[in-house]
């Protein structure tokens, strides 16, 4: 059985795929996060989990950055609909419809809950589009990227630094046929959080929910917001100064104990694509760049399959950029973990206690003058909208 404190997993399911006696199952815990428990009479001492897992048995990195480039997507609708650039959306698309691969991401299950899925074409894959704000549910995605893999498919596997590093050590450095795109990840947010969230907000608004989009580019890429979508007509966006979800979790207080101190958070990847916002694309791009607001993607290229597949990629304007400047934008998450507050387990322990309202006003703080900022979103983002045309 993996032999690991409990603060230092991350969760990837690497164990829970690897067990050959089916002697592990992923359980949440009193935070809703996902951990391996193992049953110690199936179990049989073979050490397979602790093989595979990527705390105790690091995976071979991919190397460095061998190139890096801003992306853009030519087709305004899929722009829109995605958190930053759109790369991520093309690159599911090249490798569906012009590799005739599966493509693995997070997407919203009915309930709106984060869930890893595989895609065997694009429309499916468009489901991955925009963050999701909280762990995603594995399942068992890494055996069916193995067993694709196995069948002599391509798989392109879309996720955080740890579920890359986990699926690396799971499935191994051997195989051409699957590519891997990390993302920069501030941290991930606690499942049930998120969940007492939506319970939330469908309490206020007496309705079921139709739509969620963690980063709505409604007022614009640089202000944006969770919008939410409600049966009643109902529409509900804030920004992370004033929405309690993304105000928690910028706060750091809710994200799972290992992304205090998290080892993926490094230079050397094991990914092809490293992807994550574009805040000040002008300053990186070594090209003439236009920020429109809408949007773009920086893409650290870290191994040569991965160049030849952004070389035929079609649906990205593509600029050539600056590494060390794209980095600067990031405030240091590309390699620092976020700060543990004193406060995070007790927040935990009252959320159970006392329901989400009355725990995220207990420690966050929404100020007046957040209010007021927020308001002013829509009028300022039409006024430099009207600027913007002259």
């Amino acid at each position: 059985m993996p032999r690991i404190p409990a603060d230092k997993c991350c969760g990837c399911t690497a164990c829970f795929a690897a067990c050959p006696c089916a002697a592990i199952e992923m359980k949440a815990d009193s935070e809703g996060f996902m951990y391996p428990v193992v049953d110690g009479d199936k179990c049989i001492g073979c050490g397979c989990c602790e093989k595979v897992c990527p705390v105790i048995t690091p995976p071979e990195v991919s190397g460095g950055i061998i190139d890096c480039v801003i992306a853009q997507h030519t087709d305004g609708k899929v722009l829109s609909e995605s958190t930053s650039g759109g790369f991520l959306d093309a690159l599911c698309k090249h490798i569906t419809n012009n590799m005739g691969g599966y493509a693995a991401g997070v997407a919203f299950n009915e309930d709106f809950m984060p869930v890893h899925r595989i895609a065997d074409n694009y429309a499916d894959a468009r489901a991955f589009r925009n963050s999701k704000y909280a762990q995603s549910d594995m399942g068992n995605v890494f055996a069916q990227v193995r067993g694709i893999l196995d069948d002599g498919g391509t798989v392109l596997f879309i996720g955080t630094p740890c579920q890359a590093a986990g699926l690396r050590n799971y499935i191994g450095n051997d195989r051409d046929k699957l590519y891997i795109a990390d993302l920069v990840c501030r941290s991930v947010p606690s499942p049930e959080f998120w969940r007492s969230y939506l319970d939330w907000q469908k309490k206020r608004n007496d309705s079921g929910i139709l739509s969620v989009r963690c980063r709505s580019k409604t007022y614009g890429y640089h202000s944006g917001a969770l919008e939410i979508g409600f049966a009643n007509g109902k529409r509900y966006a804030g920004s992370n100064r004033v929405d309690y979800f993304m105000k928690s979790f910028h706060s750091d207080i809710c994200s799972r104990p290992s992304c205090y101190d998290c080892p993926f958070k490094t230079l050397e990847r094991v990914s092809d694509f490293t992807v994550f916002d574009s805040w000040s694309p002008q300053a990186a791009s070594l090209e003439p760049l236009n920020d429109n607001d809408r949007g773009y993607s920086n893409v650290l290229i870290r191994t040569e399959k991965g160049r030849r597949i952004l070389e035929t990629m079609t649906d990205v304007r593509v600029f050539r950029a600056d590494a060390d400047r794209l980095m600067a934008f990031t405030g240091g998450m590309e390699r620092r973990s976020v700060e543990r507050k004193p406060a995070r387990d007790s927040f935990f322990a009252d959320l159970n206690r006392m329901g989400f309202e009355k725990t995220v006003r207990k420690y966050v703080r929404v100020t007046l003058f957040d209010r007021v900022i927020e308001a002013m979103k829509p009028a300022r983002y039409y006024i430099k909208k009207r600027l913007s045309r002259r």
